[in-house]
């Protein structure tokens, strides 16, 4: 029983540490009549070619975001995983269904890596004035830090899409959040990167190319 209420508080913490350190990072405040883009960072898909459920989730929150600031464009960043499945294909099909208009929609179908999701889409949105990124709070910050190692000059220009309710889709925020944080570790400390069954190294800019 002692063992069951410990494994019960540590799963508990582990769950209110998540929301914490996720509500910790700084919505948008974006300039009127400014020319939206926003940005879904990729999600493998499910082994038969289905939305996964952490997809799903970046998809429905970039529709949110997009009709919130009236979004010009929205692109699903994502190249080929699984089977050859392509990330952004899975996503876009989503998101026309759920209703964003085709001709607001574009896919960056290349990237392997949260750091070449970044690489491949900018140019799809340097016409906007506002670029959003989507993806788990602490994932899209991370995204953001890569996109201003690669593209400085973007500085005020790049954000990172805040749209959670408090403790929304909880059992996949805590998982991915651990992620995060043992990534930032592996970072801090120069570490290498398992991916895939192999080990990835630090990109000449600095920043890890890591997972999804």
């Amino acid at each position: 029983m002692r063992k069951v209420v410990t494994l019960a508080g540590a799963a508990g913490a582990a769950v209110v540490g998540a929301e914490v350190l996720n509500r910790s990072v700084s919505p948008a405040s974006l300039p009127r009549g400014a020319r939206v883009g926003v940005v879904a960072l990729g999600y493998p898909a499910t082994r038969d070619g289905d939305v996964h459920a952490i997809a799903r989730w970046r998809v429905e929150t970039a529709v949110r975001v997009a009709r919130v600031f009236d979004a010009e464009l929205v692109v699903m960043s994502g190249g080929p995983t699984r089977a050859g499945i392509v990330e952004a294909d899975v996503m876009l099909d989503l998101a026309a269904r759920l209703g964003v208009p085709a001709d607001r929609l574009a896919a960056e179908r290349r990237s392997r890596s949260t750091w070449e999701n970044v690489r491949e889409s900018a140019p799809l949105v340097r016409h906007c004035d506002v670029v959003l990124l989507v993806s788990d709070p602490l994932h899209a910050r991370r995204a953001r830090r890569y996109w201003l190692g690669q593209f400085p000059a973007d500085q005020g220009r790049v954000f990172v899409a805040v749209d959670r309710r408090p403790f929304e889709r909880w059992w996949l925020l805590t998982p991915t959040t651990l992620s995060e944080c043992a990534l930032a570790l592996h970072e801090r400390l120069g570490l290498p990167i398992p991916k895939a069954g192999r080990w990835r190294r630090v990109v000449p800019s600095g920043a890890v190319d890591t997972a999804p």
